[in-house]
């Protein structure tokens, strides 16, 4: 955000002290995001805290604690690749990536089956989320069409949170049936 949006910088304040003696760290990344509607993520979750502030439309947050293992069954590995358009054809072609790495993806599941909350987030509202915390991410336009949103990221702490989070991740790996750790390639 500091060059492709400098002009709005300025209209937003970075300095943040409060988070930045909270988290123990200063500030690493301003994200700037607008949207419709259509904008939608899917399910994951972050290495850093943050903090959210909607400046039109409205954001809702879908969340899950990290310690909710039911999610992490829901994980699998795909292929990176690229999209590619035809500039003559208008069709769309995918490249998979070589040599083949994969992403870490979770699938779609029925979020009404496993424990989260659901927040919504107005203009104006600060929304802190927790590093590590799974987070799906809707909106809802403004008069104009738009929702506008800036966050503040703050690396986490990768302390007894992160380790204690990551060995549930790999027990429940373990107890997964072999065929559903498979990677394959396209």
């Amino acid at each position: 955000m500091r060059k492709e949006y400098e002009c709005l910088l300025e209209d937003i304040d970075t300095s943040m002290e409060w988070a930045s003696d909270a988290f123990g760290t200063e500030i690493d990344a301003v994200n700037f995001w607008m949207g419709s509607h259509r904008s939608v993520t899917t399910i994951h979750s972050d290495n850093y805290e943050n903090l959210y502030c909607v400046i039109s439309g409205q954001k809702t947050f879908e969340l899950y604690p990290p310690t909710n293992v039911d999610i992490f069954k829901h994980k699998r590995k795909y292929q990176m690749a690229k999209y590619h358009l035809d500039s003559v054809s208008k069709e769309w072609s995918v490249e998979p990536q070589r040599p083949a790495q994969f992403v870490e993806w979770i699938d779609d599941f029925k979020t009404d089956q496993i424990p989260g909350m659901q927040v919504i987030v107005n203009p104006g509202d600060l929304l802190y989320l927790p590093s590590l915390w799974y987070h799906k991410v809707t909106q809802t336009e403004d008069n104009f069409g738009k929702c506008i949103a800036v966050n503040m990221w703050y690396d986490m702490q990768f302390d007894i949170k992160f380790n204690t989070i990551h060995f549930v991740q790999n027990v429940v790996n373990i107890l997964k049936q072999p065929d559903e750790q498979e990677c394959k390639e396209i």
